[in-house]
């Protein structure tokens, strides 16, 4: 998006797409996306390490380095969202970063562990299906709180 980019080695990091029709949320409700996609990576991470936080509007780290960035470009029709493609890039196996990622870290490197990518993309894509379907279906302003409060918890691990 823009001039932003994700720095990865080839096949060793989860770089990804997902599209959605959010036809139910407001543009004045649009980073009620950047939630749900932000919580479902912590819920992600969260399987294999601690101490992970976002970093609004579009980080994840570990500690203070940084293991994913998201980007969401959506398209609006009237007073809704029409479609919105969200970019993930996910740290996994990479050891080695350019001295321009600052502050870059992998999975691989804080576990000391290889994982298998396909296995990995399937787990975050049913985090990511499942904080999407929690607003999708339970939008409401106790969504907005509860998901705050999650994210205050999980920001303070």
């Amino acid at each position: 998006q823009l001039a932003a980019i994700w720095e990865s080695m080839p096949k060793e990091n989860l770089l990804l797409s997902v599209y959605y029709r959010p036809h139910f949320l407001k543009i004045a409700d649009q980073f009620m996306l950047s939630i749900a996609i932000s919580l479902a990576i912590c819920d992600f991470l969260k399987k294999y390490i601690e101490n992970v936080t976002i970093k609004w509007p579009n980080d994840i780290y570990v500690g203070d380095q940084k293991i994913a960035g998201i980007l969401i470009e959506n398209s609006v029709q009237q007073d809704v969202i029409k479609n919105s493609i969200i970019g993930i890039g996910l740290n996994i196996n990479q050891k080695d970063f350019s001295p321009h990622a600052k502050n870059a870290c992998s999975l691989s490197q804080l576990t000391g562990l290889q994982y298998d990518l396909q296995q990995m993309l399937q787990i975050l894509c049913e985090c990511i299906e499942e904080r999407y379907e929690s607003i999708k279906t339970g939008f409401s302003p106790e969504t907005i709180t509860a998901s705050f409060i999650y994210f205050f918890n999980c920001s303070s691990e």
